[in-house]
């Protein structure tokens, strides 16, 4: 996210506050009600930092691979590289089954 956007959130808001119109403000800038109504949402909270991007990242991951387990993947798959052995998914497979752990 660029320091335009940035700017065009604060540009305006500061139109808005001064009195001109939310559609006047959104279509003058290039952007829709919908991303226009956001910003004012998100200035009305009172943090300091309204105009900042949001990481949109999810706060869990379920589904991700336990840490120790994906470490193991990686040396299991240098290993066999490192011997010029095909080291696709099979073949790590293969020795994480050698190794019990999988």
């Amino acid at each position: 996210m660029g320091s335009r956007e940035t700017a065009d959130r604060q540009r305006a808001m500061r139109r808005h506050a001064k009195g001109e119109s939310p559609s006047s403000v959104y279509g003058s800038l290039g952007y829709s009600a919908r991303w226009f109504f956001k910003w004012l949402r998100r200035y009305r909270s009172g943090n300091d930092q309204w105009f900042r991007e949001r990481s949109r990242r999810p706060h869990t991951q379920p589904q991700r691979t336990a840490p120790d387990l994906e470490t193991l993947v990686t040396q299991v798959r240098r290993n066999l590289s490192a011997r010029d052995l095909f080291c696709g998914s099979q073949a790590i497979q293969w020795d994480l089954d050698t190794l019990e752990v999988a």
